[in-house]
């Protein structure tokens, strides 16, 4: 089976990625108060890693 990730995109400049791996999410992107994004899920830094 081949692992896809899907991105969801808001207005406000939210993110979130998602994979058809376990449905896991991967990444949320998220404006702070300043504007700038970081990721606030914890995980793994690559979708390969997720795989074992």
């Amino acid at each position: 089976m081949t692992t896809e990730v899907f991105t969801l995109k808001n207005a406000q400049g939210a993110e979130v990625q998602i994979t058809n791996f376990g449905a896991r999410v991967i990444s949320i992107k998220v404006p702070d108060r300043d504007g700038r994004h970081g990721d606030v899920v914890l995980g793994f830094d690559s979708l390969a890693s997720y795989q074992g």
